[in-house]
């Protein structure tokens, strides 16, 4: 009896994507206590952990609801990624988390809308692509962060930070907003020659 009230929490808890019928990420909902406390109740709030899921499919859900959060201090990493950036190798080698990382960065959204002409869609559109690139600035800065000089002894990533700037310095000439993103990049590679 006791088994079976656990495991039905654990599945109203358990959030699964499924893409063709198979599950790609599994989420576990888990209460944090936030706040102080209220009517002698202690206020909360919910997150998403990481259970399991395909390696793109993470990497994917900590860009979109990560790396937002983490936009202007990058003192710190959330922990969940901070585990994805410290593991990542056991289930995505790094030549492929930097190709994941350069899809997402030269992704375009698919911006639907009865009128396609509209300067809203366009509008909307330049602010999904220039957020997507400075997820992936950001994500890469976090990273150089969490690893310091054993980021850059790794060939893939070391190269990935040359390739990554390069693509930023074209789109910073073209897409407006692209300034704090260059500038971030620029950092990544300065830590780079510090250490060296």
């Amino acid at each position: 009896m006791i088994a079976f009230r656990i495991l039905r929490d654990v599945e109203a808890n358990t959030v699964r994507l499924k893409e063709h019928g198979q599950d790609v990420l599994v989420l576990e909902k888990v209460f944090t206590p936030r706040g102080a406390v209220v009517q002698g109740r202690q206020e909360s709030h919910c997150t998403y952990s990481v259970m399991a899921g395909l390696a793109e499919k993470m990497l994917e859900y900590l860009l979109e609801t990560r790396i937002d959060a983490q936009e202007e201090d990058v003192t710190s990493v959330n922990p969940t990624l901070q585990d994805f950036l410290l593991t990542h190798p056991i289930y995505m080698p790094t030549n492929i988390l930097c190709n994941s990382l350069k899809k997402y960065y030269t992704r375009h959204p698919m911006v639907t809308s009865i009128f396609p002409s509209t300067d809203v869609v366009i509008q909307e559109d330049t602010e999904q692509i220039l957020t997507a690139k400075r997820r992936v600035v950001t994500f890469v800065a976090l990273w150089v962060k969490t690893l310091g000089l054993h980021y850059f002894l790794d060939p893939s990533a070391n190269s990935f930070i040359e390739e990554l700037y390069c693509c930023v310095l074209e789109d910073a000439q073209t897409l407006p907003g692209m300034s704090p993103v260059l500038s971030r990049m620029k950092s990544c590679r300065e830590a780079r020659d510090f250490k060296n």
